[in-house]
């Protein structure tokens, strides 16, 4: 009786929002461990919001993001590298991406621009693809928040990209989809931020990537 009451209530609150609208795309194939291709330690780039699929190394942007407050920004950068077992020093590749311009050029050849400057073999690019805040506050919200973010491992010297991951989550009240029960009680049972999603999506690509 008292599990009927919880979920009865649990779904009393998700009944207060509407559904998120679909803006994350389906993630692309992932990558595997990249501890199997040798890859051990990699360069970490800031993260950077993108806007269109030319400033991506590839993929879709999903339209209608806002853009990402460099405080949230910011707080990504932490969670990767606390998230990270081993990230090799960086302190170069933000001066190197100030000195290579965002327009003009492919953005795979900027990002080996970028790591050659920085004396690097592998650089890992973390990109904001879409953003949206949450609407309303934790306990009822008539848009809740959504995130993309793509993680990119660049091989410098081989020009190339050798691996990959799209965390792309949109939060759904639990009476849109009671699939999402797991997510909703470790969320415990409220709607969050987008730097809470990111969080999760820093943990998760890190993790799934083998870095």
């Amino acid at each position: 009786m008292c599990l009927v009451c919880c979920l009865g209530a649990l779904l009393a609150l998700g009944c207060k929002a509407k559904p998120a609208d679909p803006a994350a795309v389906e993630p692309a194939a992932q990558a595997a461990p990249l501890a199997e291709m040798g890859v051990v330690a990699v360069a970490v780039a800031p993260f950077t919001q993108v806007f269109s699929e030319t400033e991506l190394l590839f993929g879709e942007v999903p339209p209608g993001s806002e853009t990402a407050p460099a405080a949230s920004l910011h707080a990504l950068d932490t969670n990767l590298r606390a998230a990270m077992r081993s990230p090799a020093p960086s302190d170069r590749v933000p001066v190197c991406m100030a000195s290579v311009p965002v327009t003009g050029t492919r953005a795979l050849d900027r990002w080996v621009q970028i790591g050659s400057c920085a004396g690097v073999r592998h650089l890992l690019v973390p990109q904001v693809a879409y953003w949206a805040e949450r609407h309303g506050g934790p306990m009822g919200s008539d848009r809740p928040a959504g995130v993309v973010l793509d993680f990119f491992v660049v091989d410098v010297q081989e020009h190339s990209i050798v691996g990959h991951y799209r965390y792309a989550e949109s939060q759904v009240p639990l009476s849109a989809n009671l699939l999402t029960m797991d997510k909703f009680l470790a969320r415990k049972g409220q709607f969050v931020l987008a730097t809470d999603l990111g969080r999760e999506g820093v943990q998760q690509a890190m993790k799934r990537m083998g870095l």
